[in-house]
């Protein structure tokens, strides 16, 4: 198979400087990945027709050559969605990528990424000082997932925090960890969190996670819970970080 590009990426994921984007053009489908230091990586593959494989991950020592790797390349998954600002005015232009996978944001803030692999992957959203993550599961012959509305919020760093911290996965948000305070408010990792104030949970990531559940110390937020359903108002205190 001609055209492929590959991508691979370190197990961690902030040390770009072991990070490799690798094309080739044989017609037999024959690949070397070179000057990989020592480590366990994540190898990714992407057709120019849009096609992938399914993620690979190997390790290796310092020095060492490694043979025998093989990907079975398939039709990928379309995932679709729309990204907004922090009031919900559509972003156009926004980049939004998964894997190797890239595409922009149209006038009215809609996306659509094609060629996406079986699996847990990580979407990512940039526009400006902006920026955003969360997880995606995608199943074995989906055809099309909709990641539905995405806020984008510029990247915060709170002097304080409530206590809640929190992931997304799909249009899910959920508890991470917690401080002793949360808990003993009676909170538990894994519940789902419906809304932060007014904002839907479904439409907020990481990075909108950690700015909206902390911020000045004094301030408040409210946190609406889905399972079971509550909505409780959290100090935010310069001693109350997450365990």
């Amino acid at each position: 198979m001609e055209d492929v590009r590959f991508e691979v990426w370190p197990n961690d994921r902030h040390n770009f400087f072991d990070r490799r984007e690798v094309s080739f053009r044989d017609a037999h489908g024959i690949f070397e990945i070179r000057s990989l230091r020592g480590g366990e990586y994540k190898v990714d593959l992407l057709t120019a027709e849009g096609q992938v494989a399914p993620t690979q991950r190997i390790s290796v020592l310092a020095g060492e050559s490694k043979g025998g790797l093989a990907f079975v390349v398939v039709a990928g998954a379309t995932l679709r969605g729309r990204v907004v600002d922090p009031k919900g005015a559509p972003l156009s232009a926004a980049s939004i990528s998964c894997g190797q996978a890239h595409a922009q944001s149209d006038a009215d803030g809609a996306f659509q990424i094609t060629g996406i692999p079986v699996g847990r992957q990580r979407v990512m959203m940039m526009s400006g000082e902006s920026e955003e993550d969360w997880d995606v599961d995608v199943p074995e012959g989906a055809e099309t997932l909709d990641l539905h509305t995405t806020r984008l919020f510029p990247i915060a760093f709170p002097e304080a925090s409530s206590g809640v911290c929190a992931e997304r996965v799909g249009d899910k948000l959920t508890i991470r960890s917690l401080s002793a305070k949360a808990k003993a408010a009676g909170l538990a990792q894994g519940q789902t969190i419906q809304s932060v104030g007014d904002i839907p949970g479904s439409e907020i990531g990481r990075s909108g996670a950690r700015g909206l559940l902390g911020g000045r110390p004094g301030e408040h937020v409210t946190l609406t819970l889905a399972d079971p359903p509550r909505t409780l108002t959290l100090a935010i205190t310069t001693d109350n970080e997450c365990d």
